[in-house]
Order: C-alpha cells, then structure tokens, then sequence
C-alpha cells in the first residue's frame, strides 16, 4: 500500500545484453492525503458590526472546505476562512467547518463560538428631580448592550462612585442642586450619554424675622412678625401655624428663646430662621421714694426729688408730661402726685407716691431805729430793744458785720462806730437783716490863729480858732479880759490869758484851749553910728539908726522918703540932717 513517502519521481533504466542501457522517461508518482485539520478554528467575540473571521488549517489533497452554522452549509463559505463582515446579533452561534478532500474521509473541525456583542443603548433616560434639602433623591438609567458600565456626572464633572445605573443622594443640599447625566459604556464602542437632567432642591427661604413685640406690664405675651415665607400652603413651627400669605404675625408667645422654620406645600422645611428672645414680662417700677424741700421764706414754691428707683425711668408730677430728671422745682403749696413709668416700656408704671407741699412760712420783717449818735469814746448797745421796736414779734436777734450774715458781729452791748446788721429769725427760720448805723463822733478838736498885740499900749491882739470834729453846731464859752463868751473868734483883746471850751450839738466837750496874747515893748530908733560930712559943702555924711522895741523886722525912712529894709542914710547937707533927725527920722515895725 503506497504510503506518502512513495511519492516521487521514477524512471527505469532497461539494459540488455547490448550496451548501451536506457532509461525510459521519468514518471511521478503521487500519493493523494485524506484530509487533516491541523489547526482548529476558536471561539470569537465581536461587537455587532465589527467584522470577525474564523479559520482552520488542514492537509489532505485536493482540500475543500464547508463552513456551517449549527450543522447548516452557510451559502459561500467555502474557504479555509469564513469572515463576516458585519455581524449582528442574530449570526452569534455555533460554527464548524467540513474539510473535504481527493481522498475520503472529509472531516469536521471542533465546533466554535460566535459571541456578538452589543453597543450600549439607553432606553429609558432619567428624569428630572426634585427634592427637599435632606430628603434622598435618585437618579436612573436604564439600557442595553454589553458589559456595560455607568459614570454619573453633575456639570460634565464625573461623580466619584456614581458608577450604577442609580445614582442617589441620601441627604441632599443646596448645593447638590444643578445638571445631572450619565455616561453609559459597554464592552462595545460608543458609550452614550444620557439626557441632561436637573436636580432641584425645593427648600423654602429661612423666615425672616421683622418687628417683635414684647410682653409689657398688661401683656404677658410677645409676638413677631415673619416675612419672606414662600407661596401657596405653609405650615411654620413651633406651634403648627398653617397659612399661605408671604408674612404672617405669631403672637401669644411665652417668655423665652425661639427659632422658627417653615415648610412648603411640598413639605419641605426651611432652615431656621433667625434667634428671636421673648422676655420675661416686665415688673411695675416700685413706688417712688421721695425727698421733699419745703417752701421757705424766700420761696414760695417747694422741690421733689425721686431717691428711688432711678435708672431708665421717667416720672410725672400730677398727670403731667413725663421727664428724665428725678427731680420737681417749683411745686406749689398742696399734695401732689408722683409716678414713675420704665422708658422703655410706657404701659409700666409704679403706684402713686404723695407729696405734701407745705405753705410758705410766712416771713418777719425787722424795723431798725439807728441809735443816737455819741460822743467820742463811747459805745452803743445795740441790743437795746428800742432799736428794733416795730420788728414783728417773737424774734430772735443776732448781729452781724456783714449784710450776708456770715460774719458775726461778738460785742453787739458795746458798739463802736459803724454800720452792723441785725438779723431777726422766726420760730420757723425765716429771717430778716437790716443795718444799724452807729455814730460815734469824733472828739471836739480846737487849733487857733493867735494874732499879738503889734504896738504896745494897744488892744490889737485877736484869737480866731478852728473846731473839727463833733456835730455842729457848736457853742463856746471863753474866758479872758475883754472877752465875748458866745463868740467862736475874738479880737481887741489886750496881753493876757484867755481859754475857751467848745460844746458840740451832742453836749460833746472839747478840752479847754488856752491862748496868751503878747504885747511887744514901745518902738524905738537909736543912731548907732553917725559919719559927719568931711567938707562944707560935701555929700558924704550918714547916720546909722537901728530899730528897737516893738516888733521885728523894722523898715526906715527919712522924713517923707519911701520906706527901706536898712537904717542906713547918707546926709547931703549937715544942717538938714540935723533938723530930719529930729522931726523925720521914723522906724515902723514890719509887723504892723
């Protein structure tokens, strides 16, 4: 039985007793295989449309090859590779292929699989949400295709771990608010993405919280207004209030510390609004405490001052206008009524308190009759009750240097001269100063202007005095030879001794002045040198006459010459000097 190594080429060499040999031509022998497969077509996975292609390898001569699936001849494919260009679903399977050849028997290769895959596909995209902030949401997606896989994306920015066809937010916030989609891969080129998708979180704005009233002294409760609430049904808490206006008014509330949110028609809850405090109902102010200044004698009207309470308070006299001070001038005589109301809150006021305004005491007046004047070195007492007889009764007296009455006056029982005040008090310490006028007058004082007696034998002498002090008028009484004793001056009086003493209106007596006129002794002219002329008929003669007696400084003259200081004449002719010398020489006193 030939075996494939037979094959090959042959001749025959024919020789025969006779040379030379031949050889016949060559021939060849082939040695036809069966079919073989050597190699095996595989399991192929392809994405639909994707072109995919199974092979075998076999020997065996005169090859033929069938290619089937699921044991059915696929129409063409004949070929050691069976290629389909563009598989779909429907050609995945179960593929072999028959080897035929010259020689029996044909063979069949190992079955093989065709996997196709599909591209992704969605069929249902997700859907807009909408959500209350801390209410879970979800997002999904549904599709077809082959090893598929999701990445959710908010913004186009992947979502790390959002990696299903769900995707959720177990609490969502504000901020999860935005664009949402998915991207869906599979084992099969393109991914798709989803529609974009919005997320919205439904949450109402916080309450604002506006005007709040708090409980007063006849309220003990407060309110608020809340505004910005959002539209149609809501429902604000604490206290379940349901309404669907933009603001609303919650009253009745308790002392203490609120914070309100409110929740939307969709049941939704806001955040929560603002701190709002609701005080404690305030207390009345206490009644007031009092300080009352009586009227006195120089003010008619009294003052209240409010010691208690202080702080921010006001208070009012008698229904009056409310003020800060605390204090009340000018109160008339009469009971009055004070109250005290908290500044910031007017429905807060304190009991009444009363205040009893006395009437003005009623004043003294002091009558002053200035004592006497006295002489010199007297005193008056000024507590003599005549000075201030016609005072109202009753008083009290005092005495005083100074109209004030600040500086007392001690020795009111021996008053010097001067101007002193008396003030009289009331049993109700009014009072009442007035000044005194002491008049001490000054001693009686005599000077005089003695005028002697010029020539002797005469009564020229004169005595003019000069009174100071005292009261005028005054008297005089003088005593002397020749005197007039009612007179102040005297004149005629002859050398002698005279006094007067002088009275003032006040019977003050001076001190007795004594005055002495003198009389000079008789005038007379002496030559006390004499120059006779030197020739008959010279001019050079001269006499020296020198006064005395009577009254230095003398003056001279000759016969009826002029007078002059000197006693000095010259003589022109002997014989008349002679005769003047004895009727004209005369010496006159300057004194007279």
């Amino acid at each position: 039985m030939p075996q494939l190594r037979d094959a090959g080429s042959y001749d025959v060499v024919v020789s025969g007793t006779c040379a030379p040999a031949v050889t016949s031509s060559a021939v060849t022998l082939t040695v036809n295989t069966a079919p073989v497969i050597t190699t095996q077509p595989t399991n192929q996975t392809t994405c639909e449309g994707t072109s995919v292609s199974f092979s075998v390898t076999a020997t065996g001569t005169g090859l033929t090859y069938q290619w089937r699936k699921g044991a059915v001849n696929i129409g063409g494919a004949t070929a050691s590779t069976y290629t389909i260009a563009a598989p779909i679903v429907g050609d995945a399977g179960s593929y072999d292929v028959v080897v035929s050849g010259t020689c029996a028997p044909a063979v069949t290769s190992s079955p093989v699989t065709l996997t196709v895959n599909t591209a992704p596909a969605i069929t249902t995209q997700p859907t807009n949400q909408t959500t209350c902030a801390g209410t879970s949401v979800r997002f999904s997606v549904t599709a077809t295709g082959t090893g598929l896989s999701y990445q959710w994306r908010k913004g186009a920015v992947n979502i790390v771990g959002a990696t299903a066809s769900t995707y959720t937010i177990a609490a969502p916030i504000v901020g999860d608010a935005g664009s949402y989609d998915v991207v869906v891969s599979g084992t099969c080129a393109p991914a798709v993405t989803s529609s974009g998708v919005t997320l919205t979180i439904d949450i109402p704005s916080a309450p604002i919280t506006g005007t709040i009233t708090q409980p007063t002294c006849i309220v003990s409760t407060g309110s608020v207004i809340l505004s910005g609430l959002p539209a149609g049904n809501w429902i604000i808490n604490p206290g379940s209030v349901a309404g669907n206006t933009v603001s609303t008014t919650l009253s009745g509330l308790a002392s203490g510390t609120y914070v309100f949110t409110v929740t939307n028609a969709s049941g939704c809850t806001s955040p929560n609004s603002g701190t709002l405090v609701i005080n404690a109902q305030p207390v009345p102010p206490a009644q007031a405490i009092l300080n009352i200044i009586q009227p006195t004698c120089s003010l008619a009207t009294g003052t209240v001052t409010v010691t208690s309470p202080t702080g921010p308070y006001e208070y009012n006299i008698d229904g009056g206008v409310f003020q800060a001070s605390v204090i009340f001038s000018g109160v008339a005589t009469g009971s009055h009524i004070i109250l005290v109301r908290s500044i910031t809150d007017n429905t807060c006021v304190s009991a009444s308190s009363a205040a009893i305004i006395n009437a003005q005491p009623a004043s003294p007046s002091v009558t002053i009759s200035n004592p006497a004047a006295v002489c010199s070195t007297s005193t008056v007492d000024l507590t003599d009750a005549a000075i201030t007889a016609g005072s109202t009764s009753g008083l009290t007296y005092t005495y005083w240097s100074d109209p004030a009455g600040t500086i007392p006056y001690t020795t009111p029982a021996t008053a010097t001269s001067g101007t002193y005040y008396i003030k009289g008090t009331n049993v109700s310490g009014c009072s009442d100063i007035k000044p005194v006028v002491v008049t001490v007058t000054s001693s009686v004082n005599i000077s005089s202007l003695t005028t002697n007696i010029f020539c002797s034998g005469t009564s020229t002498g004169s005595i003019n005095i000069t009174v100071t002090g005292g009261t005028t008028p005054y008297s005089f009484a003088w005593t002397g030879n020749g005197v007039n004793t009612g007179l102040e001056d005297q004149s005629g009086l002859s050398a002698g001794i005279y006094s007067v003493v002088v009275t003032d209106a006040l019977s003050c007596v001076s001190l007795p002045l004594s005055v002495t006129i003198t009389e000079p002794s008789p005038l007379a002219g002496n030559v006390t040198s004499q120059t006779n002329v030197s020739v008959s008929g010279g001019s050079d003669g001269s006499v020296t006459i020198a006064g005395a007696g009577g009254t230095s400084p003398y003056q001279y003259r000759l016969g009826a010459g002029s007078l002059q200081p000197g006693g000095v004449f010259r003589i022109l002719l002997l014989a008349i000097i002679l005769l003047l010398y004895r009727i004209s020489i005369f010496v006159h006193s300057l004194s007279r």
